[in-house]
């Protein structure tokens, strides 16, 4: 790894960052790694809340050059970003105490609570406390996504593809929100196994099936049409989901979302065929 200025030749010299001393960034890295909850979106807001608008070490063209740069890279890119921003400021140790330090502090909290959960989880105020925790989670992480979409979606066409981008995340979203829950969702139903796997089948075979039908009813119904029946049923599937009272319930309502979410997934890619010429469209996508 070469130095920073290397680099840093093709920016402006308004977007170096300046001098921090080294004691100052082992304290910030030290501290953040001991905040960064709410996953990657909630970090990487965090990360420019305190890096570019409040402490002012970096230009907010240098900061959202660092982030799409680290999130074309494989990885987490929260730490990689942060890394990046450590060897931007001290170079190669900067880089590696950066890293380390985003990570140490934030597993040695994880292994707190984690002991903590062991022991004292299924008491009925450690349930409550965990019932509290995670609507301030999910509001930290939205707030974090708002605050870093208004800095960075500048214009319609940007804010057209950051919702299509959504929407292609419902068929993913629906499995990878799904699987960890599977041995809670079986206790709460008196489900086996076999019967868990089912409500997967269903959902896989309905998403499968209706792939097969969303680009044509989009093109000769229109993309809208398709986009809002297609949310609306997966919004109705999802609640069914949740206040389903039995395993055949919850397999009913799993095919539904099966047979819904796919709309945004083949619309999304239409409407991005429709916006830009075919060589655009690729890198878009």
């Amino acid at each position: 790894m070469t130095e920073p200025q290397a680099v840093t030749q093709t920016h402006n010299s308004s977007t170096l960052p300046p001098k921090v001393s080294w004691r100052e960034a082992l304290k910030f890295w030290w501290w953040l790694g001991c905040m960064s909850f709410g996953g990657p979106a909630g970090q990487i807001a965090l990360m420019h809340e305190e890096l570019v608008v409040r402490r002012r070490w970096m230009s907010e063209k240098r900061y959202l050059h660092a982030l799409n740069y680290c999130m074309l890279l494989p990885g987490p890119e929260a730490q990689q970003l942060a890394t990046y921003m450590g060897w931007l400021m001290h170079g190669t140790r900067g880089g590696i105490a950066a890293g380390a330090l985003f990570v140490l502090p934030s597993l040695v909290l994880l292994i707190v609570l984690s002991w903590a959960y062991t022991a004292w989880g299924q008491h009925p105020w450690g349930q409550a406390l965990l019932w509290g925790l995670k609507p301030a989670v999910t509001a930290l992480v939205l707030q974090a996504a708002h605050r870093l979409a208004l800095r960075t979606l500048k214009g319609r066409g940007l804010w057209v593809l950051a919702v299509l981008a959504l929407l292609g995340m419902l068929g993913p979203f629906s499995i990878d929100t799904y699987l960890p829950a599977f041995s809670g969702i079986a206790r709460s139903l008196g489900a086996t196994p076999a019967e868990m796997q089912q409500t997967l089948s269903a959902y896989l075979f309905g998403f499968a099936f209706m792939n097969l039908f969303h680009g044509a009813l989009s093109d000769s119904l229109g993309r809208r049409p398709v986009v809002l029946w297609g949310i609306a049923v997966f919004t109705l599937a999802s609640a069914g989901c949740a206040m389903s009272q039995s395993i055949g319930q919850l397999v009913f309502f799993r095919a539904l979302q099966g047979l819904s979410t796919g709309a945004g997934i083949v619309v999304s890619r239409a409407v991005i065929r429709d916006m830009f010429a075919p060589a655009q469209a690729q890198k878009v996508m």
